[in-house]
């Protein structure tokens, strides 16, 4: 899923938060960073784009569990796919 948010997001303006640094990937958003790290090799870690990446991931693994989790009730007929895209 890091690879498909990488690519979708490789041409977003980020305006200056990639030259002005910050910290990003603090506490809870340190393990995030470290799960997308793999589709940053041979790239600054701990851009702020890795952390956008790592947010976009997050976000799809939260909804895919809600999804599972709705499936699961006997009052429901139908189901969702998620694709990483």
């Amino acid at each position: 899923m890091s690879e498909v948010g990488k690519e979708f997001t490789a041409k977003l303006d980020m305006g200056d938060a990639e030259s002005i640094g910050g910290a990003w990937g603090i506490g809870v958003g340190e393990d995030l960073m470290t799960r997308v790290g793999e589709a940053f090799d041979g790239m600054s870690k701990g851009s702020f784009h890795q952390a956008v990446v790592a947010a976009l991931v997050e976000l799809h693994t939260i909804t895919k569990r809600v999804s599972e989790e709705v499936t699961s009730l006997d009052s429901t007929t139908s189901r969702t796919f998620l694709s990483p895209r």
